[in-house]
């Protein structure tokens, strides 16, 4: 009988093409980010601003937070509209296909800009 538990599927990964290759090391970890009110998705951006951090697109008054990319969001997450902050398991370091790297709203971080500051925090946006 403990034969047949040992042979149980534990769970399934859907293949995508976030991360890239194994030439940078890929390491997660628990981040707390200002809560963004919307459900977040595998491959959000994290932004740090002025020592906050943000999914990117975050929006204060109007106007989208800006700041340095620091983080991949590993995993989804629904949306929580009762907390000031979540804390959810994101990529703090690795290479990243920046096409597959989400944000809250249309917000363009294939520009050199969002390239070079996440280089700088050992996220490469490739």
């Amino acid at each position: 009988m403990a034969t047949e538990l040992l042979n149980n599927q534990a769970y399934s990964i859907d293949a995508d093409n976030l991360v890239l290759g194994a030439q940078y090391p890929v390491l997660h970890r628990s981040v707390t980010v200002a809560n963004p009110q919307v459900e977040l998705k595998r491959g959000m951006a994290v932004i740090n601003h002025s020592g906050t951090l943000y999914i990117a697109g975050a929006k204060s008054e109007g106007t989208t937070i800006a700041g340095d990319i620091v983080a991949i969001v590993t995993a989804g997450h629904a949306a929580d509209t009762t907390s000031e902050t979540v804390t959810v398991d994101a990529y703090v370091s690795g290479a990243f296909n920046v096409a597959e790297v989400k944000t809250i709203e249309e917000l363009d971080i294939d520009t050199t800009a969002y390239i070079l500051g996440a280089q700088g925090n050992g996220i490469y946006l490739l």
